[in-house]
């Protein structure tokens, strides 16, 4: 039996949350006194991600949207396929080397390519009426 599109999208929701706020914790993040809100940034969750303010808010946002929106089935599905598209936007922003405003390395770039295709393929898997 596939998982129901709400309990899907709660779990994202909960992921991309707890990725935004993970950001803000100095055990978890490394050279978390290089911490800045955009440019220039030099922490990194689990010395692999680099984060900045900004791009933890955006985490957090997502998260808290995805949790926020997902009350229907139908809306459940919207707010997936948007995270999802909101997470390839960032990749996209980070390839481009325009990201360096959020601090972007290759290990974000990656993560949200992963996590934008799986978002956009729950939404596709989950799309038709329970």
């Amino acid at each position: 039996m596939r998982a129901g599109a709400r309990g899907v999208a709660g779990v994202a929701g909960g992921v991309l949350l707890a990725l935004g706020v993970f950001g803000l914790v100095p055990s978890l993040t490394t050279h978390y006194g290089n911490l800045a809100w955009g440019r220039g940034s030099g922490a990194e969750l689990i010395g692999i991600f680099r984060v900045s303010v900004v791009l933890d808010l955006i985490h957090v946002a997502l998260g808290l949207g995805v949790l926020a929106i997902a009350r229907t089935h139908v809306r459940a599905v919207f707010a997936l396929a948007g995270a999802g598209i909101a997470c390839l936007a960032l990749e996209l922003i980070g390839a481009a080397k325009d990201g360096t405003w959020l601090a972007l390395n290759a290990a974000d770039d990656w993560l949200h390519l992963v996590l934008g295709v799986v978002l956009l393929a729950v939404a596709y898997w989950t799309a038709a009426p329970e």
